[in-house]
């Protein structure tokens, strides 16, 4: 027995169907102007609705690349920085230990969204005696959530996580609101 090949075509149908008419007659040139500017119609009519869907075609595929992007990041305030924390300005985690994404600015402490998407931000903190530490997680400089930490006798920890919809561009930062010594 032998294989053939199979071969499938495919086509998309606009709806429109452009058919020759039956010509039982020899046509006028005045009647073949009027036919060929018709189809002329029609064809520009179909590139153009090609053209839309063109357009549509590639802006779902630029949603489906955004979707399946990855974004981590993991920052921490390394030794030397503890005792340069301000009072209601940003902290800079200058130790970065995975930037998936490219999001995080160790430079400027602040995270910008690269993709619309879901994000889970969360802050861990710790203090030891005497004194205590607040710390709120903002995006667009709105606050989120907020964690303290007071070491009375031993060292105090405090975590604060907060799911946000962030749109790319957006912007999420740490910020002390009490700031004393931190400690890992």
């Amino acid at each position: 027995m032998t294989w053939l090949p199979t071969v499938v075509l495919a086509c998309v149908c606009f709806g429109y169907v452009v058919a020759a008419p039956r010509v039982d007659r020899q046509l006028e040139p005045a009647d073949l102007e009027a036919l060929v500017m018709k189809q002329a119609q029609t064809i520009d009519l179909l590139q153009s609705q090609l053209t839309a869907v063109t357009n549509e075609l590639h802006d779902l595929r630029h949603q489906v690349e955004q979707t399946g992007q990855t974004v981590a990041f993991n920052a921490r305030l390394s030794t030397g920085n503890r005792h340069n924390i301000r009072v209601n300005h940003t902290l800079r985690l200058d130790h970065v230990d995975l930037n998936i994404g490219g999001g995080y600015n160790n430079h400027t402490g602040v995270f910008t969204a690269p993709v619309d998407g879901l994000y889970l931000l969360t802050l861990k903190i710790s203090h030891t005696p005497p004194g205590q530490i607040h710390a709120q997680i903002r995006v667009n400089d709105h606050a989120k959530a907020e964690a303290d930490a007071n070491g009375d006798s031993d060292i105090d920890r405090s975590t604060a996580s907060v799911p946000v919809h962030m749109s790319r561009g957006d912007k999420a930062k740490v910020v002390f609101t009490n700031p004393t010594t931190a400690t890992d």
